[in-house]
């Protein structure tokens, strides 16, 4: 016996039972009755003197129940009514909740004989023969019956064909030949949340009928399902053979008649024929009910114990009201869903890596994983119906509306769980029914190391993500830079931050692309690390000026207060301004340095110059590679380092270059040690006609109009400040510069404080202990194109060396 949603056991058989069976009991057997567990086989006798009945009760296995009652024990310390039952819950001093069900079922049927009604919908239920009527009726209308034996009053082994059927109408007639299927199902259940509002009952199951729609619109109630193969009417006597849709359909509802619930129903109609279906959920057509678009949110918390956090996820409807979970993101859970259906955790994660790997390539390899499991089947028809159906959908029972939710979404946030933090997210995973929450816990460091990257991802499908009940957001820079002219650099930068960057700035994890703030955690995409990167540079080693003042906010409702730091920058560094640009930082180009800029960087192959006379049939294709490498970075007034190996010509290449420009400058220093000095000397005089003077030696005297001075670094070190600190030369070239490697020492200080246009370092050994000594080389070739010392030393460790090298 199951009962309708708005039926329920009449109040005067519900006040008989609990003269005699515990309030537990009768609500053991309420829900047996619910489930069609109950059947009686013989009844004899009344309530007016005594009776005797005995049936079938099906729950953990079928249990012979016997109830007896005789009027004359009333007032008897015994009382009137005696069970048995081969159940383990029955004893010679109490009654079991089968003995209960027995009681009720014998009750019902004699309520069923006076053709009481026992529902406020008019639904019938089967009429109760004589005992002498060997016909047999449904035990109630509308349900599945799996077989002929579940008819009531056939034999075990009985055939549809070979039995007689007590219509509704108490007449008796044989099995019909079946017809061709005319009309529609009708599909009516009720949810939980709906029976609860409607009976006040704390329990429930979903409860489920069928009914029958004919040709003329007129809706039958008394029918039954012969498991997949018939409709019969209770009222006609008519058989419908089931169309191959229904036939399939009724097969999956009987598999799942047991826990089947709304959403099961909706899952399993989805794509059967309007014209065969109608489904009605809570007295509305499935057709009629609103249908909104679901909500995911994820609330990330510290874990009570560990360092863990704990991520929960759970979605609501348009009126912010928690609905469950779609199963096949529930499915991935060990605690609750269907992850623990695998020998070993080692399998459960093969598969989620497989089926991640499945959808990403859209095959099905993922069912070779699927093996150590012992829900396959479940696996395969939820994997197959998140593909195959657009939407899942999700019915709330309080709202009485349809939340959607994408397959689409379901899959590709499966897919992002696994690219973000790996298979071992679900490590710890569960499904509350009562809150409707997945849970998830990770490490800290695993978490937040994927966080930024899915937070891009889920933010496409407006998924909301919570840290400590605070929504995470994104940045929106208000960082500002403003250029300015100097008379010793390029120019100054000017960089402007106001508070609420700086808060930012000062607490931002750059690994992670993460930082939390005052107002709560900030995700950071790749193009704003980056230019975080540059800002922390300049604010934590460059800036070398640095104060504070207010000015109007952007709306200019009040005054905000802004850092500024002031960075000193040359045109070597042109390179890292374009950086900026890139990441919105606009105004510290000009429009001839941004064409610049992008020429070199999409520079495929070296422009080639005229080789001065003489030298054309001299330089080798190499040396040629290198002449024009230096004539390119002296016309866009850069700085070079040549570091050819020893040998190999870096002084012949220097000549053909000073050569090549030498109606263009007026003053050239070139300084090399001393032991080489006269090799420089003969090399000028070899592949050119350009004096040089050589200033060494203790008569030497310095010639401001030499157009080339050729001279040592003990000289420049020694004279920097009374003799070259005042000069102003376009070219400064260093030879054998790894000579001034140590930046600490006074050869390269006095190197930095000769002014010059362009500079050439020359060296075989560009690189030999320590990054700093590139640093160094580089720095001396194009100064400041790494910006602060201060910063290069905080970044020299073991692997950026290696990297160096």
């Amino acid at each position: 016996m199951v009962m309708n949603t708005s039926w329920k056991i009449p109040d005067t058989v519900n006040e008989e039972a609990r003269k005699y069976f515990e309030p537990s009991l009768l609500t053991s057997s309420h829900k047996l009755l619910q489930l069609s567990r109950v059947s009686i086989s013989f009844s004899k006798g009344s309530p007016e003197t005594y009776f005797i009945v005995s049936g079938i009760v099906r729950e953990d296995k079928r249990h012979e129940t016997k109830v007896v009652y005789k009027r004359r024990l009333e007032d008897t310390p015994e009382g009137p009514v005696s069970s048995n039952c081969d159940c383990h819950k029955w004893s010679a001093d109490g009654h079991c909740p089968h003995a209960a069900a027995i009681f009720l079922t014998y009750h019902i049927h004699l309520m069923h004989e006076k053709n009481f009604d026992a529902t406020t919908d008019n639904m019938s239920h089967p009429p109760i023969p004589l005992e002498s009527t060997f016909a047999v009726s449904a035990y109630e209308y509308g349900t599945i019956v799996n077989g002929p034996h579940q008819l009531e009053r056939a034999p075990s082994n009985a055939a549809y064909s070979s039995l007689q059927y007590l219509l509704h109408n108490k007449k008796i007639m044989n099995f019909p030949i079946p017809e061709q299927w005319q009309g529609k199902l009708i599909i009516q259940i009720t949810s939980v949340d709906h029976f609860r509002e409607a009976t006040e009952e704390s329990e429930a199951l979903p409860l489920l009928r069928f009914k029958y729609e004919n040709e003329q619109g007129k809706i039958v109630r008394e029918i039954s399902l012969f498991e997949n193969l018939y409709l019969f009417n209770w009222n006609s006597g008519t058989c419908y053979h089931l169309p191959a849709e229904l036939k399939d359909l009724v097969q999956k509802l009987r598999i799942q008649l047991t826990h089947l619930d709304v959403n099961d129903l909706i899952k399993v109609t989805q794509g059967v024929t309007s014209h065969y279906l109608s489904v009605i959920i809570d007295e509305i057509p499935l057709e009629d009910i609103p249908t909104y678009d679901s909500t995911a949110r994820i609330h990330l918390t510290k874990a009570k114990k560990g360092s863990n956090i704990d991520i929960n996820l759970l979605f609501i409807d348009n009126e912010e009201n928690l609905i469950h979970s779609p199963d096949f993101l529930k499915a991935f859970t060990f605690n609750g869903g269907k992850l623990s259906s695998f020998r070993t955790k080692k399998d459960a994660y093969e598969f989620v890596q497989k089926l991640a790997e499945s959808f990403e390539d859209d095959n099905e390899a993922y069912k070779t994983a699927l093996h150590p499991s012992n829900q396959k089947n479940y696996w395969n028809n939820l994997i197959d119906y998140t593909l195959k159906q657009d939407d899942t959908l999700i019915y709330s029972g309080k709202s009485k509306s349809l939340c959607r939710y994408p397959n689409a979404f379901l899959r590709d946030f499966f897919m992002t769980l696994h690219k973000c933090f790996g298979d071992l997210f679900f490590r710890f995973s569960k499904y509350d029914l009562e809150s409707r929450e997945l849970t998830y816990s990770l490490p800290g460091s695993t978490l937040f190391q994927g966080l930024s990257e899915f937070h891009t991802r889920t933010s496409l499908h407006g998924v909301q993500i919570y840290y400590n009940r605070n929504e995470i957001s994104r940045w929106s820079s208000k960082i500002r830079f403003e250029r300015k002219s100097t008379a010793t650099n390029w120019f100054d930068l000017e960089l402007k931050i106001n508070s609420e960057d700086m808060d930012l700035v000062n607490n931002v994890d750059l690994d992670n692309g993460l930082a939390l703030t005052k107002d709560g955690l900030v995700l950071l995409n790749k193009e704003q690390k980056d230019l975080l990167k540059f800002v922390k540079k300049y604010t934590k080693y460059e800036a070398q000026n640095k104060y504070q003042t207010k000015e109007n906010s952007d709306d200019g409702t009040s005054e905000e207060e802004m850092n500024r730091f002031v960075l000193p920058f040359n045109r070597a560094r042109i390179f890292e301004l374009f950086e900026l640009k890139k990441l919105g930082i606009d105004g510290a180009l000009t429009e001839d340095e941004i064409k610049l800029c992008e020429s070199l960087a999409t520079l495929e192959k070296m422009p080639e110059y005229d080789i001065p006379k003489g030298l054309e049939d001299v330089l080798r294709p190499y040396q040629r590679n290198g002449y024009n490498w230096l004539r390119f970075l002296y016309e866009n007034k850069l700085g070079a380092c040549l570091a050819d190996d020893m040998g190999l010509g870096k002084t012949l290449q220097t000549i053909s270059f000073i050569s090549s420009i030498l109606d263009q400058v007026d003053k050239i220093l070139i300084v090399c040690p001393v032991t080489i000095l006269l090799n420089w000397e003969a090399e000028f005089k070899k592949f050119s006609d350009i004096e040089v003077q050589i200033y060494h030696g203790g008569d030497r005297q310095f010639d401001p109009n030499a157009k080339i001075t050729l001279t040592s670094y003990g000289v420049m070190k020694r004279e920097i400040d009374e003799t070259f600190a005042d000069q102003h030369f376009d070219i400064f070239i260093l030879d054998e510069v790894q000579h001034l490697k140590n930046i600490r020492s006074q050869g390269a200080f006095a190197a930095r404080k000769v002014k010059a246009d362009f500079r050439i370092c020359l060296t075989g050994t560009p690189v030999e202990n320590d990054l700093a000594e590139f640093y160094n080389i580089l720095d001396l070739s194009i100064p400041g194109i790494w910006g602060d010392l201060q910063f290069i030393r905080t970044s020299s460790n073991k692997k950026s060396r290696l990297l160096a090298r």
